[in-house]
């Protein structure tokens, strides 16, 4: 049995308090954030860690086969198709304080069925991948057989192919809302799954478009958020040679969407960014 973590419990792995889970016995951990030392990827996207040697994860957390692309580029599609008939993206625009436009782009659905937004991730082919549900309480789980990838604005794909002729920033946010607010300042971004996410797709469209120039937009979290934008940038860097930049918000600004910062002030801040 998988029992969730909790202010007086919180996950044994990366400290948080929310998300991620652990068996009854406290033999396996699923941590939603950090991979390093896992055993495997669950099945709702999270990190396998087996804290008691001789316990298999196997029993309960097994992985399944992934569901095919064009099962999930439908159902994205149908998705999206349910919000434009309920209306529902511009209420998450207005939870979120983001443009519906740019929730439009990253292709916003929502699952009438368990009431909640859906998020579709892709490859560097913009093929879907797994999809990530978004409940009113702010909860983001991957649907069963799902497997994350980017978080990747229909402008961003069609944008990709001219980084490199006018030497572009590339921004890599963390989440879908981060993502939506560089959108709406006009940058050409994408998100990752989690802070110690690093997406082999991530590599892979780096590599292929020629990307000149990556700017990593990372939480003002704890280490392991820190640790997890600091690998990402130098795994990018060692595997495509690109520009490394990171951007850390500012004292008491958590992410993104929390600092809100002007165009100038995001181009200045990725300009000044510790470069790797």
């Amino acid at each position: 049995m998988l029992l969730k973590v909790s202010k007086s419990e919180p996950c044994i792995i990366c400290g948080k308090r929310d998300w991620c889970g652990r068996s009854e016995d406290g033999a396996i951990a699923i941590c939603m954030r950090e991979s390093s030392g896992s055993d495997r990827m669950s099945s709702n996207g999270g990190y396998v860690h087996i804290l008691k040697p001789g316990h298999s994860a196997a029993r309960v957390y097994d992985v399944p086969l992934p569901v095919a692309t064009a099962d999930l580029n439908a159902m994205a599609a149908q998705f999206r198709a349910t919000a434009d008939q309920l209306g529902t993206t511009a209420t998450l625009a207005s939870d979120l304080g983001v443009g519906a436009d740019s929730l439009e782009d990253l292709w916003c659905g929502y699952d009438l069925c368990h009431r909640c937004w859906t998020f579709p991730m892709t490859g560097a082919d913009n093929h879907v991948t797994g999809i990530v549900r978004r409940y009113l309480d702010g909860r983001k789980l991957l649907y069963p057989n799902h497997h994350p990838s980017l978080y990747m604005p229909n402008s961003t794909f069609h944008t990709l192919p001219v980084m490199a002729e006018f030497k572009k920033w590339l921004l890599v946010c963390e989440g879908a809302s981060d993502v939506c607010i560089a959108n709406d300042l006009g940058f050409t971004a994408l998100g990752r799954f989690s802070c110690s996410h690093i997406a082999v797709e991530l590599l892979r469209l780096v590599k292929e478009f020629h990307v000149p120039r990556v700017a990593i937009i990372t939480d003002q979290g704890n280490f392991s958020e820190r640790h997890g934008s600091l690998k990402l940038a130098e795994t990018i860097k060692t595997e495509t040679g690109a520009e490394l930049t990171i951007v850390w918000p500012p004292p008491m600004r958590k992410d993104l969407r929390c600092w809100r910062p002007s165009k100038e002030e995001l181009q200045t801040a990725i300009e000044n960014g510790e470069i790797v």
